[in-house]
């Protein structure tokens, strides 16, 4: 525009913006394109205090979600004088199936979309669309506002409440790390943890103070050095004989607790399935004889796979807690008694930070670069009483000692 390559010709306006136009004309200009955004932010404003109210009142003022449908009401000259938000018979179907795809076969959100569409749907439902369907409340009877606030509302409901938190179970997300040796292990005297990273140029593996170069300068220690450290300890740990029977007493005690405690939960989930299963049976019998109507049926049938569903994983859940107890005694004695062995005949870095984190809970490294190592029970107990290791905390404040 100041160029003169452009111009701007306003016809309700009765004006034009030139090149040559007067401070006045843009002067007008700019009160023109400031009044038209008060006018804009105001529409703004009604608008979101309209959907705003209208939520907080129980009613949807967007597009129907998946499974609803809008209908109108008109009077006799087509004027319409009520809106309301069915179930759509069309797609009632595959709204549930969603959910059950998801809660009785695991179904990944990029897989229900295609399943759907082999059920017969039109079209293969995209993935975000998928998740938003199964994250939306509506289907529990709640307007979420885009603030994340909850309104009750009053339309009918299609997917049981069960069934609809059973899907919210999320999963928990992978952290892809590069895992060290020394990950998590050592610490830094100032109280800072000592992240390991590897230097670009020589690969070699380096720890250095998460508290930054402000405060803790120059700290920058060769894994291979610390390592070196923790093998020392690892030579010198023992199962002493005379401990022996007590520490497998103690082991075999809690092992003991923890498989009771897991077989009486067993029982009652074993029982709960049985009682549901029957109410399930049940229902199939008066569904049979003619005594409940299928609108009844489905979902109360329904609900009842939703809740054994639930039942069935935490059965799995303390079936497999019951073989980690006996797995986790058996690796606890393996490491009491062979911990250098296991440490470095093992190629994999993840197993050697695994058996550092089950022995240390913590090392802590001073201004010489010397580690101080404070033990998880019941390793403390075998350090203490094999003797021979300067610089060894049991994490116990009474019998801390130096040992020459």
């Amino acid at each position: 525009l100041e160029k003169g390559k452009v111009e701007l010709h306003f016809v309700s306006e009765h004006m034009a913006l030139t090149q040559k136009s007067s401070a006045n004309e843009k002067l007008f200009f700019t009160m023109m394109v400031a009044w038209a955004k008060n006018y804009s932010d105001q529409i703004s404003e009604n608008v979101k205090r309209s959907k705003e109210r209208m939520a907080k009142e129980g009613k949807l003022s967007t597009v129907a979600p998946f499974g609803y449908r809008w209908a109108h009401t008109t009077d006799s000259e087509g004027r319409v004088t009520h809106k309301d938000v069915l179930p759509d018979e069309a797609k009632e179907k595959y709204l549930l199936k969603i959910f059950e795809l998801r809660v009785y076969e695991s179904t990944p959100f990029e897989d229900i979309g295609k399943r759907l569409h082999e059920f017969g749907y039109h079209r293969i439902l995209p993935c975000s669309t998928v998740e938003w369907i199964i994250r939306n409340p509506f289907y529990v009877g709640y307007l979420k506002d885009k603030h994340g606030n909850l309104y009750p509302h009053n339309y009918k409901r299609i997917v049981p409440d069960e069934l609809w938190h059973a899907c919210q179970v999320k999963k928990p997300k992978v952290k892809h790390t590069n895992m060290y040796i020394s990950s998590g292990i050592f610490k830094h005297y100032c109280g800072a943890s000592l992240s390991p990273y590897r230097a670009t140029k020589t690969g070699k593996i380096y720890l250095v103070c998460a508290a930054g170069k402000y405060k803790c300068p120059g700290v920058n220690i060769a894994e291979d050095i610390l390592l070196g450290e923790v093998e020392k300890v690892l030579k010198l740990m023992k199962f002493p004989k005379e401990y022996e029977k007590e520490v497998l007493d103690g082991i075999n005690k809690a092992e003991n607790i923890a498989l009771t405690e897991n077989r009486e939960r067993l029982q009652t989930i074993r029982s709960e399935m049985t009682q549901v299963q029957q109410q399930m049976d049940g229902l199939i019998d008066m569904r049979v004889k003619g005594e409940l109507d299928n609108e009844l049926f489905q979902p109360r049938l329904t609900k009842l796979k939703a809740t054994i569903k639930t039942l069935e994983n935490q059965e799995e859940k303390y079936m497999d807690s019951t073989e980690k107890v006996a797995h986790t005694t058996a690796t606890l004695l393996d490491l009491c008694r062979n911990a250098y062995r296991l440490f470095s005949e093992s190629s994999k870095t993840e197993v050697k930070n695994q058996i550092l984190r089950a022995l240390f809970r913590t090392a802590i490294v001073d201004t010489q670069k010397q580690v101080k190592f404070e033990l998880n029970e019941p390793y403390s107990e075998l350090f203490f009483s094999s003797g021979g290791l300067d610089r060894i905390r049991t994490g116990d404040p009474l019998r801390d000692r130096e040992v020459l």
